[in-house]
């Protein structure tokens, strides 16, 4: 009789062994490239929804104001806001600033706990110092009174959990009327919405499951959801920040008006670099100059030979 060959059972073993070992290894960069695309198409769905209530909306500003009763609106505008935004998207639960934990949002003790930063920082940020301009009681807030106003949060129908910080006293884009004024940016933020995809669960990481969508205006609202990327770029002329980002990566850009308010505005979510610096826009102001915004709150039309920071966006 002819002789057989086989594996034997040691040979067998050895090279599961070595299966097992390379799949160890490739099955969570593949497992995070799968997040990565679910993460990016739910972000995308979510800002059409909300983009496309928004633009529903006859007007973004008014909504819990109390002349009588100043502190009323305070701490209910938010609330009155989404009681009218539910109009026009669809939300299972409403949680007030005292309850935001009831919709599966990682908040106690005044503040949203073990979140990740572009940098890769955790951090537990105060709710009062993640958007300070409308939450503290000590900043004022330039031709309104909306400092001090407190949040509340809502869940989607979707499944996001969404943090909703509402200014019942934004204004219009005063560029239309005075496009050669400095502009203090802050009175412009309408609505912020600060997202978690998944709630309570891993990674709770911005840029990941957590990110910001802003609506400017009251009228003709601008809706955003920038994401910055790691570090800034040093100073430098307009037409060199302008080429800084894609050369850096080449799918990232400079940041446009609204998207520059919205990063300033939500800073501490992204990095500390964002409180310090100016910053270019890519956005064109009158005289050939071009749109920047500053360490104070204000942005203006800036000659495009002077030298400020790059921070660029994903595309």
């Amino acid at each position: 009789m002819k002789n057989h060959k086989a594996f034997t059972i040691a040979e067998v073993l050895i090279a599961l062994g070595i299966i097992g070992v390379v799949a160890m290894a490739v099955l969570p960069a593949l497992q995070g490239n799968i997040d990565e695309r679910k993460w990016t198409a739910q972000k995308q769905a979510l800002y059409s929804r909300i983009a496309q209530a928004v633009s529903t909306m006859p007007g973004l500003n008014g909504f819990g104001v109390s002349i009588d009763n100043p502190n009323e609106t305070k701490n209910m505008a938010a609330v009155t806001f989404l009681n009218e935004f539910k109009n026009y998207y669809k939300i299972n639960n409403i949680c007030e600033y005292n309850n935001i934990p009831d919709c599966d949002i990682r908040f106690s003790n005044g503040s949203l706990n073990n979140i990740t930063n572009i940098p890769g920082t955790m951090i537990n940020i105060s709710v009062k110092s993640i958007n300070e301009y409308l939450t503290a009681n000590d900043v004022e807030l330039a031709d309104n009174n909306a400092n001090g106003i407190k949040p509340a949060a809502f869940e989607a129908m979707s499944g996001e959990k969404i943090l909703v910080f509402y200014n019942p006293y934004c204004m219009v884009n005063p560029i239309k009327e005075n496009p050669d004024d400095s502009q203090y940016m802050y009175n412009k933020v309408c609505v912020n919405f600060i997202y978690d995809l998944n709630g309570t669960k891993m990674p709770n990481a911005v840029g990941k499951d957590i990110g910001i969508i802003t609506a400017l205006y009251a009228v003709d609202s601008v809706v955003v959801a920038p994401m910055a990327v790691n570090g800034n770029i040093g100073n430098q002329k307009y037409a060199e920040a302008m080429l800084a980002c894609p050369n850096k990566d080449e799918s990232t850009r400079l940041p446009n008006l609204e998207e520059a308010i919205a990063l300033k505005y939500n800073y501490k979510l992204f990095s500390e670099d964002t409180s310090s610096s100016e910053f270019w826009t890519n956005s064109f102001a009158p005289n050939n100059k071009a749109w920047a915004y500053d360490n104070e709150g204000s942005y203006y039309a800036a000659d495009k030979t002077d030298n400020k920071t790059a921070w660029c966006v994903k595309q």
